[in-house]
């Protein structure tokens, strides 16, 4: 027995339907730009280490055997390097933990550390 044509059209539709507001939602993008578009007050990740950062890279990374999305480059004020791994699976993402001038720095850190950076070289986001 076949299904009326108008039944099948629905069902179709109803498809197309879910699978746009999934995308709409962000169901479409990829991890690294779901951590990138992650508001900080008033701006997106993105745009706060584009203003820490000179040239910022954004990449998925596995460090002993745990995912990370992971922004890296140098300090605009001091040309350190600058490392920040995000637990991007945690909604929202959380930093896990923070490379800076050879130091390794556990999450609860990272708010400390930033502060002090923007507040030492005289930024503001």
């Amino acid at each position: 027995m076949t299904e009326p044509m108008n039944y099948r059209r629905s069902k179709i539709a109803a498809v197309l339907v879910v699978g746009l507001a999934m995308i709409a939602g962000g169901c479409g993008k990829t991890p690294v730009q779901k951590v990138k578009d992650h508001m900080f007050g008033d701006v997106t990740l993105d745009q706060a280490y584009g203003k820490l950062l000179n040239d910022p890279v954004w990449r998925k990374v596995k460090i002993d055997k745990v995912n990370y999305i992971q922004v890296s480059g140098t300090l605009k004020v001091s040309g350190e390097a600058f490392d920040v791994n995000y637990a991007y699976r945690q909604r929202p993402p959380a930093a896990a933990y923070v490379k800076y001038d050879g130091n390794r720095y556990e999450a609860d850190a990272l708010a400390e550390l930033l502060a002090d950076i923007f507040i030492m070289y005289g930024l503001a986001l």
